[in-house]
């Protein structure tokens, strides 16, 4: 009905029955892998990239299990994560000989090669699989979610203290992958795994080992007899809660809602009478009839409360809920919170909360808008001190937060995320002397869109002297991986990061943290180590960027430069920044990618990117008067890719092929062009 004119539909089927029904006017059956393709995945899987090396007697054996897997991609892959683990011949005979091949004939399907890979697993690993099973089939999961999920449930406890249980689910998970029990995983610009799916036959096997336990209810749901223990539902299944046994519910997930299907109270009051819930994850709701009863579920390890309406009181009664893991309160509308309640849940991990607005109560520990100074006995540091495992914090949204108590000493604290804080002036710290661990596991920090943000600041100085704090130099960040500076543009002090390794984010903000950075005092810290060598992504900005304050030689450090992206900069910002780069063949040698976002009045592309030998991926997005490129772009022989993405005046020339620009990118294997972005 939509289609242009000769469009037609392509469908794909395991099944020849349902490739019958449409009365397709073409039919292609596929075939399997050949048998080399299928022998060189299966060994690339079990050996690695140097398959130079396999033993002639597992090729032969390894060559047959390929065969008997019929060119199959998924069962070949399946087969491949069972091998990885086996290095004994014998075991690779016991493969082949198995009696799960006579019932993949009789079924004419993978299944028993898939279920004899899942039964490989350990204990653990087939619970977190299992678990699987809630979400409907084809499924973005998002990485972190579930690890917090799985926590709620207990299948990551570990023995060691010093192990954390999100590494043991990031292990987890990079172990699905690899075994493909999960696939098409997204992964971020610093590298990190964000989200993921399940091939289908991948979900029926959980959905076939997990049994009544674990169940997805939608509105072709009919009447629910079974006695699930954890439950996934659509907003038009939520009917069926009444049916669920609510003696045996351990997990409730609301898949998705939105604002037109907002569903009521009298809807969701069942939730209270399911005692024993560790996991509850609810939607565009109105909670007014429910909060007052959340605070009885004393089990939630997991509670998200995400654009629901009606929370009111909620605070007075979530304190009780002393063995939450994860707390993610972002209402459609601001609610009041106390500070006090946070500080009594000593088992908190993960903790976002938005359009926070501080309770009123008059308590001491509690926050009110207000200046630290006017309350004597104010006791403003305590309120996160208990949280000794809190691993991730996140503030957005919150307008009363004009100071943040002391956060360095927190033991385990890997994230912090502060967005949009426009009261914010200061974050305490309270050592002395720093003899203790100094923000001991952060790895990440994000500042975003805090005009009034300082930076950090000692309890019990006078703020009216401005060179008190400011004269006691703090130590570098230890273990800070990536950093986010956007839109802070007084922020002047802070500690320093010479150890970033993933990502620097500076948009907007005032360049004294990078000049601090690379100065001699960071530099000493690193014990002869360059400061930011290790650094691999780099996003700048040239809006508000006081270029004569960073040190014209600063590019010489960033040896382990792979992404340098530039947005917003000027023709003026390119000419002071020229120094960065001129004459100095061996800068950023390790650099791949370079992209220019967004910069307007640029005309041609500056000639010191000709000498990044090693670029291969060249980007220009949104550079409206962009007309040329520089002449030495034939030097860029390792060049593979170059987009040149709403360029209209660029995009002209190279669509023609002009003399003047052709012979500049005709050496480029791949070529992408669009005047619109």
């Amino acid at each position: 009905m939509c289609g242009s004119k000769d469009s037609k539909v392509l469908m794909t089927t395991r099944s020849k029955n349902l490739s019958e029904i449409p009365k397709a006017s073409n039919l292609w059956v596929l075939n399997g892998l050949t048998l080399d393709v299928s022998w060189n995945m299966l060994k690339k899987i079990t050996i690695g990239k140097d398959t130079s090396v396999v033993n002639k007697k597992f090729e032969s054996i390894g060559k047959r299990i390929a065969n008997k897997c019929r060119g199959v991609p998924l069962a070949i892959r399946a087969l491949g994560g069972l091998l990885q683990s086996k290095s004994e011949e014998r075991e690779w005979i016991n493969v082949l000989q198995g009696d799960f091949w006579k019932l993949c004939e009789d079924k004419e399907c993978i299944m028993p090669i898939l279920k004899l890979s899942y039964q490989s697993l350990s204990l653990r690993l087939r619970q977190c699989f299992a678990y699987c099973a809630l979400y409907p089939k084809d499924w973005e999961i998002k990485k972190d979610l579930l690890i917090q999920l799985w926590m709620a449930q207990g299948y990551l406890d570990y023995t060691d203290e010093k192990t954390l249980m999100e590494d043991v689910g990031n292990e987890f998970v990079k172990i699905f992958l690899m075994k493909s029990f999960f696939q098409d995983a997204k992964v971020g610009e610093d590298g990190d795994i964000v989200s993921f799916k399940m091939h289908d036959l991948m979900h029926d096997l959980a959905t076939q080992v997990v049994g009544n336990d674990c169940c997805y209810l939608d509105r072709e749901t009919k009447i629910w007899v079974q006695r699930p223990i954890h439950v996934s539902l659509e907003p038009n299944a939520v009917h069926l809660l009444d049916s669920l046994d609510a003696s045996r519910l351990r997990t409730l997930i609301l898949l998705s809602s939105n604002e037109e299907e907002e569903l009521n109270g009298d809807e969701l009051l069942v939730i209270s009478k399911f005692k024993h819930l560790r996991v509850l994850k609810l939607s565009h709701c109105s909670l007014s009839k429910l909060s007052t009863s959340i605070g009885k579920l004393k089990h939630l390890r997991y509670l998200n409360l995400s654009h629901c309406r009606g929370l009111g009181s909620l605070y007075k009664s979530i304190s009780s809920l002393v063995l939450l893991q994860t707390l993610i309160l972002t209402p459609k509308e601001k609610f009041e919170f106390s500070t006090e309640v946070v500080s009594k849940l000593i088992n908190l991990r993960h903790l976002h909360i938005s359009n926070w607005e501080a309770s009123r109560d008059e308590r001491p520990s509690e926050f009110v808008k207000l200046s630290i100074w006017k309350y004597e006995g104010m006791v403003f540091s305590k309120w996160l001190s208990p949280l000794t495992n809190i691993v991730e914090i996140s503030f957005f949204l919150c307008g009363s937060l004009q100071h943040l108590p002391p956060l360095e000493h927190l033991p385990f604290l890997k994230s912090l995320h502060i967005s949009f804080l426009e009261e914010l002036e200061y974050i305490y710290y309270e050592q002395q002397d720093f003899t203790s661990a100094f923000f001991p596991s952060l790895e990440s920090l994000t500042l975003q869109f805090c005009d009034k943000l300082r930076g950090w600041w000692r309890m019990g100085d006078d703020f009216n002297n401005t060179t008190c704090s400011l004269n006691l130099s703090l130590p570098p960040f230890p273990r800070l991986s990536q950093l986010s500076i956007i839109g802070c543009r007084i922020l002047t002090f802070m500690p320093a990061f010479p150890n970033l390794e993933n990502r620097l984010e500076l948009y907007n903000s005032s360049v004294e943290t990078l000049v601090v950075t690379l100065s001699t005092v960071a530099l000493e810290s690193l014990n002869d180590f360059p400061p930011l060598s290790m650094l691999k992504s780099l996003h700048i900005d040239g809006v508000n960027l006081d270029v004569k304050r960073i040190p014209a030689d600063w590019m010489q450090n960033l040896t382990s430069l792979q992404l340098l992206q530039i947005n917003w900069f000027s023709c003026e910002a390119f000419q002071e920044i020229e120094t960065w780069f001129k004459d100095d063949l061996k800068c950023l040698p390790s650099l791949q990618t370079i992209t220019f976002h967004n910069c307007e009045d640029l005309q041609a592309l500056p000639d010191w990117i000709c000498n990044f030998s090693s670029l291969q991926h060249l980007r220009v997005y949104d550079c409206i008067n962009l007309v040329s490129l520089p002449e030495g772009m034939p030097c860029l022989t390792n060049l593979q890719t170059l987009e040149i993405i709403g360029c209209p005046l660029l995009d002209e020339e190279c669509q023609a092929k002009t003399d003047e620009t052709w012979p500049k990118i005709r050496h480029v294997p791949m070529i992408i062009l669009s005047s619109l972005h």
